[in-house]
């Protein structure tokens, strides 16, 4: 099975390459380098996070209402466990700003979050 072949998929790595690409230029614009690793590792985990949910999704869709709702719910809790467990590893084991990578994930996760959004309901309305 090739990934690519998913529209949400080649739609939301097309998304993540143009955000890498101006915000890469925008901190070299600005001259603040030292934003650059975190704001790429922020938007590259929210994509990692946000297709991974979809494909859950994809998954759960298919299942009756008490298992839809545990997976929709127990995905939520992993996603936030793995948020957790990169700001612990920037704040402790990096010298990379926190804040910097707390605002560019909460931007980049809800503008993954959107489009996410979005094509499950255009699926939804497919059916």
């Amino acid at each position: 099975m090739n990934i690519l072949r998913d529209r949400f998929v080649r739609w939301t790595v097309i998304i993540a390459l143009l955000s890498q690409i101006i915000l890469g230029l925008f901190l070299h614009v600005i001259k603040r380098f030292d934003f650059l690793m975190v704001s790429s590792i922020s938007l590259w985990l929210s994509f990692l996070i946000i297709v991974l949910s979809y494909f859950s999704l994809q998954r759960a869709f298919k299942w009756e209402s008490r298992r839809f709702y545990r997976s929709v719910f127990s995905g939520m809790a992993i996603r936030f466990v793995i948020f957790l467990l990169m700001l612990f590893f920037i704040y402790k084991l990096t010298s990379l700003p926190v804040a910097g990578f707390i605002i560019s994930f909460v931007v980049f996760y809800v503008l993954f979050q959107w489009i996410e959004i979005r094509f499950i309901v255009a699926e939804l309305k497919k059916k």
